[in-house]
């Protein structure tokens, strides 16, 4: 619901500057300034080192994920059979009276 809202206020507000002369210039005058900065080699250089470093760390999160899946599921396996053997005796228990 809360994200319903600021979406809305958001929706009006891009509304309000979009629909009046002074708030389309402004808007112009921003839309041009970020152009300005993001075209920025500088900008440019830390967004590619950005994109690398995920891109380095996803690598080493599929990695270490590959290395841990076995360990995982061994553990899930030993707690199943542990459950179905808990069910199992409450089981026998429950109808043994």
């Amino acid at each position: 619901m809360f994200g319903k809202i600021v979406v809305f206020a958001a929706g009006l507000g891009v509304g309000y500057i979009l629909g009046t002369r002074a708030g389309r210039a402004k808007y112009n005058q921003i839309k041009r300034r970020v152009d300005e900065v993001w075209n920025d080699p500088r900008v440019q250089k830390a967004a590619d080192d950005a994109q690398e470093f995920v891109r380095e760390a996803a690598r080493d999160a599929g990695e270490f994920l590959r290395e841990k899946a076995p360990v995982v599921q061994e553990k899930v396996g030993e707690v199943a059979a542990a459950t179905k053997d808990a069910v199992s005796n409450a089981a026998k228990r429950a109808t043994k009276d």
